[in-house]
Formats: structure tokens, C-alpha cells, sequence
């Protein structure tokens, strides 16, 4: 067992004797007289036993702080010694006491001693241990107080500081404007100064622009009679302009007639050319018509052999229909005579089940011998029963038979007979539905092509017709120029006129492509609502 487990089981053993020993320390050595008193190796994590042996003389020892018996009164007169009384030790006086009681009675009187100097170290280091944190504290406060009373002056001389700055920045301030007042009462006077030069400069350019004023009236002579001279030569070359001009209107006149001719032929060649090919493609929807009928006339016959076809089928299954009546009102029957049957046999079934409680409770009690002929007699009229019973079940069983034997057989020749004729009927209308299908989407399709080159083809005729009219706007601009060659302008003519040939012919081209694509889509809703049956 450690101290450390002894001191603490003494404190839980003589806590009221802990606590007098304290008080009275206390009352003995207050304030400083305990820093005096206390050895110099308490402080330390080392036993205080060792100090005490190192250091056993000291001001104020431990055993003058925990003294072995409380101090004496010395307030009270002293009295005459009473008689004292004999020490027992176990109920017995010193003298009664052998020598072995007495060692024992020496060991615990030891043990104690070791007991309470063991409580009397530890009461001593927890009294340094207070002593310690109250040292710790003290000085934590000594030093905080040291800080707030630099953090005070440091707060002081900032406050001086910022004063001195307010001084300067004030003086500062003062010379700042006493510069700026310098610097305006300066500009004043530059400004002064550059009024003065400017005027002068003003006066300079003044004569100096009176001089050029001159110059230029005597230039605007020499310019006028220039002018003279140009004027004469420009009536010279608008006689020149007007001829041209009336040559190039002449011209142009031309090929406007010329023009005219050509765009009132050119509808007369469109219609011609509209309409051979609207035979041409009649012919062809014709043919092609002719071709659908003939397809469809077909189909129209195959139909017809598959309606035959599912006729037969149809009266088939109209014959097994009323097979399968028949057959359904025979299993009637026979299920009216099995339910007739089987209260007959519900009924022979309870009576059996009687008499044999009967002979069971004849058995128990005995009997004569005439009670034993009764038992004979009842014994045959119960196999009787029983052989009646079994017959019965065996009706039964063959009745149910022969029903499961015959729809069985039902069943499979109408599965035989009309199941083909189902999926036949199922493969057929799929075709017909696919072949609706892909008309649908044919119809769609041509529908789509035939809008798409349309608006491609209306496209490129506006194109070409505002090409024309930029060509026109080209002719117009040409002739009016009065100033060009006239074989210049020819040769612009002839390559204008080639080019509008060009553009004539594709225009009719695309407008028979139009026409034609339009006539196609116009008849094509009709072919497909022949086509449909």
C-alpha cells in the first residue's frame, strides 16, 4: 500500500482531528509567519521527511507547526497536581503487562506514529501547494499591474504625441495657404503680362491679314477672266453631250422595241411548252394510273379469295359452335344426374356411418343370441350399402370421364380448325394495314418534295427577274450617260442582250418545272384516294 493511499484512507478516518490541527496552525502562524516557517525542500516534488532530516533546525519547524499535543493555556492559574490515574492498555495497567504485550503495544504505538507523520507530510504539501499558487497569483498580479501602468503611459505619451501632431499639421495647414495665396497673387499677374502680349499679336495678324486681302481681290481678277474662258468651253462640250445623247436615246429606243417583241413572244413559247409537257405527263399519270388499277384489281382479288376463304372458315366454326352446344347441354345432364346421385350417396353414406355407431355401442353392452342374429342381419344390410355406394361412385367416375374425354376432344378440333384461320386473318390485315402505311407515307413524302422544289423554283425566279430589272436599271443608266462611245455602248448592248437570252430561257425552263410539279401534286390526293380501297 503507497503513502499517498494511507494519507488518504487517514483523512477519511480522522477528518475532525485534520481539521483542529489546521485551525490551530493557522491561529498559531498567520500571514508571512508562513513562508518563514516552511522548509526550503517543501517547495519541491521531494518527501518532506528528507528535508527534515537535512534541515532540522529552522525558525519555525514542522513540529513547531504541528506540535504532537495542543498548546497549554497559559491565561489559567495553575492548580495542584491531581493524582493521575494508571495508564490501561487492553484493560491492563503497565505492571500487568508482560514483555511481549508491551513490544506489540510499542509496534502499533509505531505504526500510528508513522501513520500521522505520513498525514502530516501531506497536510504539509498541500499547505505548499496553496501557499505556491498563492505566490503564482501574487506575482501574475504584480505583473499585470506593472502592464496596465506601462499600457497607461504608453496611452499618455500617444495622446502628447498626437497633440504635437495636431500643432503641426496646423502650422503645416498655415503655410499651405499663405503658398496658395502666393501662387494666385503670381498668376494674376502672368495673366496680366499675356493680356498685354496677346493684344499686340492681335494688332500683327490684323495688318498682317489687310495685306493678304489685297493679294487675294487682285487673284480674284486673274481667276475671273479664267472663269471666261472655261464657261465658253463648257457650251462647246454640252453641244457635244446633247448629240451624244440623242444618238444613245435613239439606241435605246431600239432595244426597248426590240425587248417588248421578245417579252410578248416569250409567253406564247411558255404555254406552248406548258402544254406539250402537260400531255406528256398526263400520258405518263395515265400509265401509271392504269398500272395501280391493275395492282389494285389484284389485291381486290386476293381479298376476295381470302373472304371465301374466311366464309368457310366462318361456317366451320358456326358447325363447331353448335357441336360445342350440344355438347355443353349433354355435361348439363350428366352434372343434373351426378347431382341427383349425390344425396342418394350423401344419405347411404350417414346411415352407414349409424349403423356402425350402433354396432360398436351393441359390441360394448353384449347381448344374447338373438341380439346376435339382429347384429348378422345388420352386418349384411351394411355391405348391401356399402356395395350400392360403390356402384354409384363408379357411375359417377364415368360420367366425369366421358364429359372431360369429349370437351377434351372438342377442344382440339376446334384448336385444329380455327386457329389457322385466325392467324390467317391476322397476317392479312397487317398486310393491309403495312400497305395503307407505306401509301400514307409515300403521299407524304411526294407532298414534301413537290412544296421543297416549288419554293426552290420561286426562289430562283425571283432571283433572275431581279437580276433583269438590275440589267434594265444598267440600260437606263447607260443611255442616260451621255459622255460614253457609241461602240462602246454597242458592245455593252450585244453582251446585255445575249445574257438576258440566257436568263429568258431559264426562266421558262423553271416555269414549265413549276408548272408541271404543281400539276403532279395537284392530281396526286386523287391517285392515292383511288388507290385506297
Amino acid at each position: 500500500m503507497c503513502p499517498r493511499d494511507c494519507q488518504h484512507s487517514k483523512q477519511q478516518r480522522h477528518p475532525a482531528k485534520r481539521q483542529r490541527a489546521w485551525d490551530w496552525a493557522m491561529a498559531q502562524h498567520p500571514g508571512a509567519a508562513w513562508w518563514g516557517g516552511v522548509p526550503a525542500g517543501c517547495l519541491t516534488n521531494r518527501p518532506l521527511q528528507e528535508d527534515v532530516r537535512q534541515k532540522p533546525q529552522t525558525s519555525f519547524g514542522i513540529l513547531s507547526l504541528f506540535p504532537l499535543q495542543p498548546p497549554k493555556n497559559k491565561g489559567k492559574s495553575k492548580k495542584p497536581a491531581k493524582a493521575r490515574s494508571p495508564v490501561l492498555i487492553n484493560g491492563l495497567t503497565k505492571d500487568e503487562l508482560s514483555k511481549e504485550q508491551m513490544e506489540e503495544h510499542a509496534a502499533q504505538l509505531r505504526e500510528e506514529l508513522e501513520r500521522e507523520r505520513e498525514e502530516r507530510n501531506y497536510f504539509q504539501l498541500e499547505r505548499d501547494k496553496m501557499f505556491g499558487f498563492m505566490e503564482t497569483t501574487q506575482r501574475k498580479l504584480e505583473d499585470l499591474k506593472a502592464e496596465l501602468k506601462i499600457v497607461n503611459k504608453e496611452i499618455e505619451e500617444d495622446e502628447r504625441r498626437h497633440q504635437a501632431e495636431i500643432k503641426v499639421y496646423k502650422q503645416k495647414v498655415k503655410h499651405v495657404l499663405c503658398e496658395h495665396q502666393n501662387v494666385i497673387s503670381g498668376l494674376r499677374a502672368d495673366a496680366v503680362v499675356l493680356a498685354e502680349a496677346m493684344q499686340k499679336e492681335q494688332q500683327q495678324l490684323e495688318a498682317e491679314i489687310h495685306l493678304e486681302q489685297e493679294a487675294i481681290a487682285v487673284d480674284m481678277q486673274d481667276v475671273e477672266s479664267e472663269q471666261l474662258a472655261w464657261e465658253i468651253e463648257l457650251q462647246k462640250h454640252n453641244e457635244e453631250l446633247s448629240k451624244v445623247k440623242d444618238s444613245g436615246e435613239k439606241q435605246c429606243a431600239e432595244v426597248i422595241a426590240k425587248y417588248e417583241r421578245k417579252m410578248q413572244l416569250i409567253p406564247q413559247d411558255m404555254e406552248n411548252i406548258r402544254k406539250t409537257q402537260m400531255s406528256e405527263r398526263r400520258q405518263h399519270w395515265d400509265d401509271q394510273m392504269a398500272s395501280l388499277i391493275e395492282d389494285h384489281d389484284r389485291a381486290v382479288r386476293d381479298w376476295d379469295v381470302v373472304i371465301a376463304h374466311i366464309k368457310q372458315d366462318a361456317d366451320l366454326n358456326l358447325s363447331l359452335k353448335a357441336q360445342i352446344k350440344d355438347m355443353k347441354t349433354k355435361r348439363c345432364l350428366k352434372d343434373a344426374e351426378v347431382a341427383r346421385v349425390l344425396p342418394d350417396n350423401r344419405r347411404i353414406s350417414e346411415a352407414l356411418l349409424k349403423l356402425e355407431k350402433k354396432i360398436t355401442e351393441n359390441e360394448k353392452k353384449g347381448g344374447t343370441q338373438g341380439s346376435r342374429n339382429t347384429l348378422e342381419d345388420r352386418t349384411k344390410n351394411l355391405e348391401d350399402l356399402k356395395s350400392e355406394n360403390e356402384a354409384l361412385e363408379m357411375k359417377v367416375r364415368e360420367v366425369k370421364q366421358f364429359l372431360c374425354g369429349s370437351m377434351s376432344a372438342n377442344c382440339s378440333l376446334f384448336m385444329c380448325i380455327c386457329v389457322p384461320v385466325y392467324v390467317n386473318l391476322e397476317q392479312l390485315e397487317q398486310q393491309r394495314d403495312e400497305l395503307h402505311k407505306k401509301g400514307n407515307q409515300k403521299y407524304q413524302e411526294m407532298q414534301h418534295d413537290g412544296d421543297e422544289r416549288i419554293v426552290l423554283l420561286e426562289r430562283k425566279e425571283k432571283t433572275l427577274t431581279a437580276r433583269l430589272e438590275k440589267i434594265e436599271a444598267q440600260i437606263i443608266s447607260v443611255s442616260s450617260a451621255s459622255n460614253m462611245d457609241p461602240a462602246v455602248l454597242d458592245g455593252l448592248l450585244n453582251d446585255i442582250e445575249e445574257k438576258l437570252d440566257n436568263r429568258n430561257n431559264t426562266i421558262k425552263m423553271l416555269q414549265m418545272q413549276k408548272a408541271t410539279i404543281s400539276k403532279a401534286w395537284k392530281d396526286l390526293p386523287t391517285s392515292v384516294s383511288k388507290l385506297r380501297p
